[in-house]
């Protein structure tokens, strides 16, 4: 009996639920206390019932009330109580240029990533500029520019930021950022453009957490003034600051299906803490004092407890780090109470610690990674090794001589990185859309090197610089060759064809198929004796593995299916923040991509981040044709990826500016590049017909290096904007057109170009489906060329919040001046736009923000006048 699955399986669902629905507080604690107290109240009567009827009784009472529980741990997680002077009711944009200065609390270490530095603070006083406070309270997450360091949890700070609340870019498939920084008290983010803004005004207090941090600062100076070849990852291996590896590094782990050994988790407390009970254990064996008297093995679990929290310490308890050792604790816990055999019951007591601790873990991809590994080698290993080392005539276990035990442990190693891939691929998959063939190779070589030598090493090394500088720094020394061979090894691995690829978001009945599968293809492959014996249950196996195949290879594509009616077009806006971006799915299942946003900064990949997760939501593989408006960052940057990962057709552009790396994958690609403008040809895909109205020919012809943009003649070129390739796409009745960054100059010049070429007249600009030029700025949409277009819907692509205050008002007037409904990407998400020629049918990703998604519903107080247009 297995007491500890049911209640974490019914912890595990009042999280769930919980999580997206609230209820009154008081409500839940009273019904929650009658179901906690069921068991207690029920147990003389159940005390009368028959052993299986009691068992069950129990199981489903302790189901019940722990299920109760989860609700009451995760809703002030989901749904916290937030007071009147909490921060994020109390963001003004009053304060100045630089934000607005405020005094709080740090809570945990700082975070290194890249050129910035991550501090959680909590906020408690609001300095006004003129000199009067105001208590306020929250929690706030900053990305600090330029970080000065020299700052521990505890310590108390003034900073001048710019405030905001966090915003999801709303697509589907993307990233659920709200809900990640929720899970961490977070609902305001603030910007710091230099660490000079920052100033301490006093220490914190004695803690665990700030003599962690001192730990941590300890060991990454150390390393750095050891100048190591690897100080990169020896630091992310011993103090979790990844800051200074090398992005294509990083990579490089990624492909070989290694990454998770750079960052800290329960693979690396696990580590130590069998380094450190191994070690102990061979000591106190070789004492007949101790043998006699004590339980040799249980005083070595007890003390092998000392590394595991020192390493914590060292790491300074990061959420990840705190969340490991949680583990290790519960355990070895349940080890030293000598329950430790039943490994689903340890590994339950586990996840159910970690959840009363953490509830917002449950959505961790570490900790599902993490529980995932535990539960594929409970379960895998043992059949692995009745698959491959199978039975004598008698069904029993050959007797392994000494000369065996090396090949004994290797396969223990290779199944154990077997269950350990099998079992996690489905949870990286749905996380990370990627997949690496290599993990199991990894696993056998980067893994023990890496993780069974330089951690613990590293560790020993670190605790000896205490006492003898020049012996800890020998020790790092003597280690950084193996962490170049590492590497060396690594890089080799990610060079392998095939060896790590992206693939479609999976469905959640397409991971329960797949482990479903995966435990019926072992089950038959142990118990196939059984199949000989023409068993009911041997008959059963294959029909279920057969079922199961179905459901996962057949079921969830028609399910998940992403294609257009017949028959049908279908335009979806995705939402990239301050960019542009759209995706049509022609009639006929041809596809375009549409510009690819950017401009959150050379470290965010737009591409990766937004539009990628949104194809392989929609099991979209292959992108027809590529349009690119104009050369800029907030069009362009996302294209990249886009062009790496997916089968690229065509790629079409108006020949100006700079491609930059952009042009160079094109170029190695092999993808076929089109220079178009407005005298290019309408071409017809799927029975659509689009017309390309913009930019007006040069009447000379430019001769473009296509990656630097730079004319070979020295004649200056055409402004970017005003050059955008504009494209109307028509079908049947009703039309889209898409407008680039285009100004007033552009918008008069199409005007004047239709005009001569006397298509005015045939309503040739006339279109159902605007896409706001150049997101909605006051030079554009001119009264006149609104008139021309006269669009029943205007869809506005623009950041939330953003720094150039688009779209302008002024424009919003002159949409509203011509009846046009108005819909925003900052404020609906992506916005996807299906008609068969005849209808036009309109949905949003947030709910409830479709038709009455007007600009009216978001008030926000800004001074237009003191920003960029």
């Amino acid at each position: 009996m297995r007491p500890l699955v049911l209640p974490l399986l019914g912890f595990i669902t009042g999280l769930l639920i919980y999580s997206s629905l609230e209820a009154p507080p008081s409500l839940i604690a009273t019904v929650a206390f009658f179901f906690l107290s069921l068991p207690i109240f029920a147990l003389p009567g159940l005390l009368k019932l028959q052993d299986k009827t009691k068992r069950i009784s129990m199981s489903l009472a302790a189901f019940t009330a722990f299920f109760f529980l989860g609700s009451i741990f995760i809703l002030p997680v989901a749904h916290p109580k937030i007071s009147s002077k909490h921060i994020v009711n109390n963001i003004s944009s009053e304060d100045g240029a630089l934000g607005m200065r405020i005094e709080g609390v740090l809570k945990s270490a700082p975070e290194r990533k890249g050129p910035v530095t991550h501090l959680y603070v909590d906020t408690q006083k609001r300095l006004k500029r003129d000199g009067s406070e105001e208590a306020i309270t929250g929690r706030i997450r900053l990305t600090v520019k330029g970080f000065k360091g020299g700052l521990l949890p505890g310590d108390r700070i003034i900073f001048l930021a710019k405030l905001t609340e966090p915003r999801n870019l709303n697509n589907p498939g993307g990233f659920d950022y709200e809900w990640w920084l929720k899970r961490r008290g977070v609902l305001v983010t603030g910007y710091v453009k230099d660490g000079s803004l920052i100033i301490k005004t006093a220490d914190g207090g004695f803690s665990l957490v700030r003599v962690s941090s001192l730990l941590r600062e300890e060991i990454i100076e150390f390393l750095d003034r050891l100048d190591l070849e690897n100080g990169g990852i020896i630091k992310a291996l011993t103090s979790g600051d990844r800051g200074d590896i090398d992005g294509d590094l990083v990579e490089s782990f990624r492909r070989a299906g290694a990454s998770h050994i750079l960052a800290i988790s329960g693979l690396h407390v696990g580590i130590v803490a069998l380094f450190s009970y191994t070690f102990l254990n061979l000591i106190f064996r070789r004492s007949q004092w101790l043998m006699l008297r004590l339980s040799v093995k249980k005083l070595s679990l007890a003390l092998s407890l000392l590394p595991v929290f020192f390493y914590g310490c060292v790491s300074g308890f990061s959420v990840s780090t705190e969340r490991a050792v949680i583990m290790a604790l519960a355990v070895v816990f349940a080890l030293l109470l000598s329950r430790g055999k039943d490994f689903y019951n340890t590994i339950a007591l586990a996840a159910l610690t970690v959840l009363i601790i953490e509830p917002g873990s449950l959505w961790e991809a570490g900790f599902q990674l993490s529980f995932a590994v535990l539960l594929g080698i409970v379960y895998f290993m043992p059949k692995l090794k009745a698959i491959f080392e199978g039975k004598d005539a008698l069904g029993l276990k050959p007797i392994y001589t000494r000369r065996k035990v090396v090949v004994d442990r290797i396969k223990g190693l290779v199944f154990v990185s077997i269950a350990a891939s099998v079992a996690t691929a489905p949870i990286a998959a749905l996380h990370f859309n990627r997949v690496s063939l290599l993990s199991v190779a990894s696993s056998l070589v980067v893994v023990p090197l890496l993780g069974f030598i330089v951690v613990p090493v590293s560790l020993i090394g670190f605790l000896l610089s205490l006492v003898s500088v020049y012996i800890g720094g020998t020790v790092f020394k003597v280690i950084d060759p193996l962490v170049t061979i590492t590497v060396y090894i690594t890089e080799l691995l990610s060079r392998l064809p095939f060896g790590s690829f992206y693939v479609e978001t999976p469905l959640l009945i397409e991971i329960a198929g797949f482990y479903l599968f995966v435990v019926i293809i072992g089950r038959v492959m142990v118990s196939g004796w059984e199949l000989r014996r023409g068993s009911l249950y041997g008959y059963a196996l294959p029909v279920a593995v057969v079922a199961t195949a179905a459901g996962v290879f057949f079921f969830p594509r028609y399910l998940h299916s992403s294609g257009v009616s017949e028959g049908e077009l279908r335009v979806t806006f995705i939402s990239v923040g301050q960019g542009d971006a759209a995706f049509v799915e022609f009639p006929g299942g041809e596809t375009m991509l549409i510009d690819g946003g950017g401009g959150f900064g050379r470290d965010f990949d737009m591409g990766r981040v937004a539009i990628a997760p949104f194809f392989w939501d929609k099991r979209v593989r292959k992108i027809d044709y590529m349009l690119l408006s104009h050369a800029q960052r907030d069009h362009k940057e996302g294209l990249s990826f886009m062009v790496e990962n997916f089968a690229v057709g065509e790629f079409w552009w108006n020949g100006l500016g700079r491609l930059g790396d952009l042009g160079e994958i094109l170029k190695t690609r092999g993808v076929r590049s089109l220079l178009v403008d407005a005298s290019t040809e309408a071409k017809v895909i799927g029975g659509v017909r689009v017309e390309f109205l913009n930019p007006t020919p040069p009447k000379t012809p430019l001769t473009l290096d296509p990656i630097k943009g730079s004319s070979s003649s020295g004649r200056p070129l055409p402004d970017i904007n005003e050059s955008s390739v504009v494209i109307k796409l028509s079908y049947g009745e009703k039309s889209f057109l898409f407008t680039g960054d285009i100004g007033e100059e552009a918008e008069e010049g199409i005007i004047e170009s239709l005009k001569k070429g006397g298509k005015r007249f045939n309503n040739a600009l006339r279109a159902d489906i605007l896409k706001a030029p150049h997101h909605g700025s006051r030079f554009s949409s001119s009264s006149v060329f609104l008139e021309e277009v006269s669009p029943e819907y205007v869809v506005v692509s623009a950041g939330y919040r953003n720094y150039f205050g688009f779209p302008h008002q002024e424009t919003l007037d002159r949409y509203r001046g011509i009846k046009a409904t108005i819909l925003r990407t900052d404020l609906s998400g992506a916005i996807t736009v299906t008609t068969d020629g005849e209808k036009l049918s309109l949905s949003t990703y947030l709910p409830g923000a479709g038709r009455g998604a007007l600009e009216e519903v978001f008030d926000i107080k800004r001074d237009i006048g003191s920003r960029k247009d």
